[in-house]
């Protein structure tokens, strides 16, 4: 059963290569991180209910709750991708330790 739904906005004006990238080996994220450094980044966790393209993609039923990660990064001050990650919530949690 699939366990994520990406979805990622890419700025060409900053990655102009991603134009010419299929992502068919590697994945955008592995390519980003061994093609374009990145200075700043930024992550939001929260919840929600699915939208129709995570609940098509990840096989959810009409506005079951899904666990999102969103994250912006930047070069510099220019953004260089910004990328929502969705998970269906009841298999997701997140756990820090001090």
């Amino acid at each position: 059963k699939p366990f994520q739904h990406e979805n990622r906005w890419i700025s060409l004006d900053v990655v102009p290569q991603a134009a010419d990238e299929s992502f068919e080996t590697v994945s955008p994220n592995e390519w980003l991180l061994q093609t374009v450094p990145y200075s700043n980044a930024e992550h939001v966790f929260r919840a929600a209910a699915s939208g129709s393209e995570e609940t098509e993609h990840l096989d959810l039923d009409p506005q079951e709750p899904v666990f999102i990660i969103e994250r912006t990064t930047w070069l510099e001050g220019q953004t260089v991708t910004h990328v929502r990650l969705s998970h269906p919530a009841d298999g997701f949690r997140i756990v820090t330790r001090d």
